[in-house]
């Protein structure tokens, strides 16, 4: 984050301690930083998921360096909101007030309805513990 915002990293750690929320601290610092962007396209969904998608497959010698100039180049063309989800997002603790069980509830009904669809779809996640295979899956049915 240090290299998207300008900062430095020690007063990032610092207010991420105080925190303890990587979503926010990226907001807070995103807000604050001292490079502007000029000519940047705005993010989209499509994007994100490239250069997220490009970061998981990434390895080998140099893979540490490449996946943070890839999340630095998302962050500084992002918007304070779509910093927050993105830092969330790439450490996996969204923090979006719902549960997995409630997602799993919405699909049920949207999906096939009763209590026996809302049973697979929970055994599913149970056994692959991946809410969005099982969504994807269910979708493809």
């Amino acid at each position: 984050m240090f290299r998207a915002s300008g900062r430095r990293e020690s007063e990032i750690e610092e207010y991420l301690k105080a925190t303890g929320d990587l979503g926010e601290t990226a907001q807070k610092f995103m807000a604050k930083k001292r490079q502007v962007t000029f000519f940047q396209q705005p993010l989209t969904v499509q994007k994100v998921y490239e250069t997220l998608d490009k970061m998981a497959k990434t390895s080998g010698s140099g893979a540490v360096d490449l996946k943070m100039a890839l999340l630095a180049g998302l962050l500084a063309g992002a918007t304070l909101k779509e910093a927050k989800y993105i830092a969330r997002t790439v450490t996996g603790n969204l923090r979006l007030g719902i549960a997995d069980m409630t997602v799993l509830d919405a699909l049920a009904i949207a999906y096939g309805g009763g209590k026996e669809t809302r049973e697979y779809l929970e055994r599913a996640y149970n056994i692959s513990s991946d809410l969005g295979r099982v969504a994807k899956t269910v979708m493809q049915l």
